[in-house]
């Protein structure tokens, strides 16, 4: 049996002038989490907007129009693990006064909201308002994998309305008056079964893909290709989205605005009660093939298979006479790029790489990063992807510099979804199993990738068989910053005051305040903490500041540090200083264990950009 404990927390709300009513609640934990029925009761009074106490108001200035309100709000949830689970309800209650002497009127309106949960979703919600005892606004109504489902019903004191839903599709709806039950309106809506069937169906000409520069949020988007003949394919793009459940000739406002945000739905300007699933498809032309630019597809496979369907006999992508074209998109190059290699063949691959020189693409490629991981999660930009690219016509072609040079200056460095040599090798795994790709050179690469792991290890058993130590005070430091390539991608590599874009090499390592860099220091040696810098400083006569001009090249310490750092302002804007009157700082452990930077003085660029900074690294023995 689980012990539970209960808490009763008050808190005081309090204005300038005046005490509100505390608020209770009773809360219960079990290992931790949430579980059984929680409570709050929260009592406040207003006027105008602004808390206040009966005894202070000017009741000349409180009328029937701006009473005063004396609120009381209660909400019990039932928890079980820290999510929601069972009955959630919440009473309010408004009593309104005003006029002088005293109170001259009085009014009262109770809001309940009644909702139920299963696993943290909601399920079903039941709004009432009564005011003066008679109800005069409600809604009930009911969700299915968070659509809205079943009957709605909705009374603004004059109508009903009545909707019904089935998997989030709007099938009925009437709206009658109250009291006679006259029918208003009403209409019985088709729903398109065959298109949420087909949508839905899979099938050799039907891809799923991620549509999504400006649709982001799009997930299920889908392609189908019908090959009509060899110089003909009917591309339809067709996109699965959510939007705000249509309740017609409803005025959702005066339901969201009378009981607040009681619902996960929101849009800008208020709240929804829910969403409906919408299916909206069209064919691609030569009008809108700039459509594709936007196309994502989730892995080699699938666009393998769609570039199978859209190139004809001749290899060309979507029927492209590249001797003739004026104009095309990007993603029209790509595709056509890709479908060489994925088949294979190398003579289209070579004469159109001839022909597309006179385009001088590249200029128009953005460096804007992508979202979604765009082109099968490969490069953060179309001018990283059209590199990549070039590696893979390298590989196919059988040119070993252009593709060792591609290895070089991407290794331990960041592409979408890690380093550039994980994705090279990811990628290297479904081409093979998936298209005709070349494969001549692709051991070799790989190989190479291996020889890189060996060179590193090979520089970092150097540097650590070259360390020395001094003693400062009581403590033992490293004679010099630390210089090992870590096993991730938080650094920086400095040759002769460059930042490196190939980061394997010889020369000063500069360290990101990441938690991967906690185990950075080689045997017998740790990262120092805070308290360690203090005890430093201490020794050099207790002033952080002047310590830390005493620690730099040449002023008798034998730290002998010039206090190197790199701002990155954003992902491709990278700065190099070095410290002069004002010290900078080191990577260290704070107080619970984190990585952060000690610093020895105000930097503005280094306070500003602390958690996108790079600084170097002195181990403390152990």
């Amino acid at each position: 049996m689980n012990k539970i404990f209960t808490i009763l927390i008050f808190a005081l709300a309090i204005n300038a002038s005046a005490q509100q009513t505390p608020k209770t609640s009773t809360n219960q934990y079990s290992n931790g989490k949430k579980t059984g029925l929680w409570t709050q009761k929260q009592l406040s009074s207003t006027w105008d907007g602004i808390p206040v106490v009966k005894a202070d108001l000017r009741w000349s200035k409180v009328t029937e129009s701006r009473p005063f309100k004396e609120i009381t709000e209660i909400t019990t949830e039932n928890y079980l693990k820290d999510r929601l689970e069972g009955l959630w309800t919440q009473t309010k209650t408004v009593k309104n006064s005003w006029g002088d002497p005293a109170p001259g009127g009085t009014s009262s309106s109770v809001y309940i909201v009644k909702k139920n949960f299963v696993g943290d979703e909601m399920t079903t919600i039941e709004a009432t308002r009564k005011k003066n005892g008679k109800i005069n606004l409600s809604l009930k109504g009911a969700y299915k994998n968070k659509l809205v489902d079943g009957v709605w019903l909705f009374n603004d004191n004059n109508k009903t309305y009545s909707y019904t839903f089935t998997n989030g599709y709007l099938t009925n709806y009437e709206i009658k008056e109250i009291g006679t039950g006259k029918l208003i309106e009403g209409n019985k809506i088709e729903v398109d079964n065959d298109l949420i069937n087909n949508y839905f169906t899979k099938s050799d000409n039907n891809f799923e893909i991620e549509y999504g520069q400006n649709f982001s949020e799009l997930r299920d988007a889908k392609i189908s290709i019908q090959k009509v003949n060899e110089n003909l394919s009917i591309i339809k793009l067709c996109r699965l989205i959510k939007e705000a459940a249509n309740f017609v000739n409803l005025d959702v406002r005066l339901f969201s605005n009378a009981f607040g945000e009681i619902t996960p739905y929101k849009n800008e300007n208020y709240n929804e009660f829910g969403y409906s699933p919408s299916i909206t498809c069209e064919v691609l032309s030569e009008n809108n093939y700039r459509i594709l630019d936007d196309v994502y597809f989730k892995d080699v496979k699938s666009e393998y298979a769609f570039l199978n369907l859209t190139t004809n006999s001749q290899g060309q992508f979507l029927n492209t006479d590249w001797e003739n074209i004026k104009s095309f998109t990007n993603s029209r190059y790509f595709f056509q790029l890709k479908s060489y290699l994925y088949k294979g063949d190398t003579t289209r691959l070579k004469a159109f790489l001839t022909g597309s020189k006179k385009f001088n693409i590249i200029e128009y490629f953005s460096t804007e990063p992508i979202p979604n991981g765009k082109y099968v999660n490969v490069g953060n930009n179309e001018v990283e992807f059209n590199d990549y690219l070039q590696f893979l016509v390298s590989l196919s072609l059988g040119d070993k510099e252009n593709w060792k040079a591609f290895i070089d200056k991407t290794y331990n460095s960041n592409a979408f979804s890690g380093s550039w040599q994980e994705i090279i090798l990811n990628q290297f795994t479904e081409i093979q199993a998936s298209t005709s790709f070349v494969k001549t050179d692709i051991n070799d690469a790989i190989n190479y990738l291996k020889s890189k792991d060996d060179e590193i290890k090979q520089m970092n058993n150097v540097a650590i068989s070259n360390i020395k130590e001094f003693k400062l005070g009581n403590q033992v430091w490293m004679a010099t910053d630390l210089c090992i390539i870590p096993s991730h991608l938080s650094y920086q590599l400095v040759i002769d005051n460059k930042i490196q874009d190939n980061k394997v090499g010889k020369g000063l390592i500069l360290y990101g305040l990441s938690n991967d860099n906690k185990n950075l220091c080689p045997n017998g040696w740790r990262l120092p903490r805070t308290s360690d810098w203090e005890t430093l400083i201490k020794s050099l006569g207790g002033d952080k500041k002047a310590a830390g001009e005493l620690l730099m090249v040449g002023k008798g310490s034998g730290f002998e540090t010039a206090f190197p750092i790199i701002f990155q302002t954003d992902d491709y804007n990278k700065k190099l200083k070095f410290s002069t009157s004002s010290p900078g700082g080191y990577i260290t452990l704070d107080a619970n264990g984190n990585v952060t930077a000690f610093k020895f003085g105000y930097d503005y660029q280094f306070t500003y950009y602390t958690n996108t900074s790079f600084v170097p690294c002195r181990c403390i023995k152990e």
